[in-house]
């Protein structure tokens, strides 16, 4: 397990006994390396925007990092070495306030024969980059830059083959088709439940439409049910402490 904090200090633990394994500092340097196991390397670290997500890249060799600046930064997770920056579309990142465009959410996937990185955060909008090849150089401009949401965007989800799903800070999660960056059929609300006054049920009458409150949308996955689902399930994770499963039509 991994986590980072905003000093961009990055901590491996065990996931048996939730024991340290190591720790490195991120360097704010690109292009340098920052990492070393059992402690942290001197150098231009601390200064500038600070790491806001984490995650690794699918194959699980390289570490994603997005930042309060909408950059991600993609390490090599053995060496240390910053192999390439994700820079945000143009026109963001200047004159849009503090952290306008912080990443809240990163993942690396693989849909086909094709590899992305995608994040998500504070510029309401989700971005996917295709994933660095060698001799494409050290910045990656993005493929796509998908709109829609209303409020701040603070998750992601993928399923194979093609499907992208995006929860807001607003409760609204948003669909979309990863190789093309449009949209897939209409938004699903988070509607607000509270317990209803009712003789003790416990089925979908037990709860009723609760006023004046808003659900974010706090962690988004698919799901498949061997011979029960056609097609996968999307799970979500709400501020209000309930899970909520939908059924999601697969299309291309």
């Amino acid at each position: 397990a991994l986590s980072i904090d905003e000093a961009s200090a990055v901590r491996s633990f065990h996931c048996a006994d939730g024991e340290l394994c190591f720790r490195f500092q991120l360097e704010e340097t690109a292009g340098l390396g920052g990492m070393g196991q059992g402690g942290s390397n001197a150098g231009d670290n601390g200064v500038g925007e600070s790491a806001s997500a984490l995650a690794f890249d699918h194959s699980g060799r390289r570490l994603l990092v997005g930042r309060q600046d909408g950059k991600v930064r993609v390490y090599n997770f053995s060496s240390g070495q910053c192999l390439a920056e994700c820079i945000p579309p143009a026109g963001h990142g200047s004159g849009l306030g503090a952290h306008a465009c912080e990443i809240s959410c990163v993942m690396g996937l693989r849909d086909g024969n094709l590899s992305y990185i995608v994040a998500c955060g504070w510029s309401r909008e989700v971005w996917v980059w295709p994933d660095q090849r060698d001799g494409l150089g050290f910045t990656v401009e993005p493929l796509h830059c998908m709109k829609g949401h209303r409020e701040d965007v603070t998750c992601l989800g993928y399923c194979c083959p093609n499907m992208l799903a995006s929860g807001g800070f607003d409760g609204q999660v948003m669909m979309w088709n990863l190789s093309s960056g449009t949209p897939r059929g209409k938004a699903l609300d988070h509607e607000p439940l509270k317990k209803a006054e009712s003789d003790g049920s416990t089925g979908p009458s037990a709860f009723v439409k609760s006023e004046g409150m808003t659900v974010c949308v706090e962690q988004l996955t698919f799901i498949n049910l061997l011979n029960e689902t056609p097609s996968p399930m999307l799970v979500s994770a709400g501020s209000d402490a309930r899970l909520r499963f939908w059924s999601v039509v697969s299309s291309t």
